[in-house]
């Protein structure tokens, strides 16, 4: 599946266009059905100031976010840092790479493609930037993956390769739980080193109030989740067809 084909699908399922197709078809169905009609723009009103609210938007990634901040008690079983591009922004992780490697000396493997065919490589922009603005070295680049999938097992295919099984994992703190996942199905001992967290800074009354960032926060939130029942969905199918030839 293509990124711009995973991208319209996503489209259609994700905050707001789902909440704007709802408001569609309850534009259609009010002239035949007036109360079903009524029920479903009202719901798309409320649905979309709803998850609009900074309390809420943040409030669920921070429920992606649990157990993805660096646990330093565990830096001692880490053999090498992998950094992953997309998710938020290459910039902020190579920025933290920088402080893992200045703190533990470990090899960088920087992970991304380019999925836009746009010929700029996530990777090669993480590498540039830990060695030119950083002065930090990359050991391996990985930039054939198109998305976390690829970016798990092309990666460890490389790590492996070097005698390597046990990570310390930088991406977002809302994108960790499916990473690590991957990762570990990949055969990886992962120890999270998440970037970009929410952190509470206390409550205002704009927090009640719909803004874009709610709005962009709780698709975050809905997005990783499509994404977590994907996986699981791809890898029982996978297992099942492995369990399947195997009997046969």
């Amino acid at each position: 599946m293509t990124w711009l084909l995973t991208k319209l699908l996503s489209a259609f399922l994700l905050p707001p266009l789902n909440f704007l197709i709802l408001g569609i078809a309850g534009i259609v169905a009010i002239k035949y059905r007036p109360a079903l009609g009524r029920f479903l723009l009202w719901s798309m009103i409320a649905l979309l100031w709803f998850f609009s609210l900074p309390i809420v938007g943040s409030n669920l990634v921070k429920l992606l976010e649990r157990g993805s901040q660096l646990d330093a008690t565990h830096l001692h079983e880490a053999q090498a840092i992998v950094t992953l591009g997309g998710a938020g922004g290459s910039l902020e992780h190579a920025r933290y790479a920088a402080v893992l490697y200045r703190r533990t000396r470990l090899p960088i493997l920087v992970s991304g493609g380019d999925p836009k065919d746009s010929g700029i490589f996530d990777a090669e922009k993480m590498r540039t930037r830990l060695e030119i603005e950083f002065h930090v070295p990359v050991m391996w680049v990985e930039k054939e993956s198109q998305n976390t999938i690829q970016n798990a097992e092309f990666s460890a295919r490389i790590l492996r390769e070097s005698g390597i099984n046990s990570i310390l994992l930088v991406t977002h703190g809302w994108h960790m739980a499916r990473a690590k996942q991957l990762f570990e199905n990949a055969g990886m001992h992962v120890i999270p080193a998440a970037t970009g967290l929410h952190y509470d800074i206390g409550l205002t009354a704009l927090d009640f109030l719909p803004t874009p960032e709610g709005l962009g926060d709780s698709r975050l939130f809905f997005h990783e989740i499509l994404g977590m029942l994907w996986t699981r969905t791809l890898f029982t199918e996978l297992d099942r067809s492995a369990t399947s030839t195997a009997a046969h």
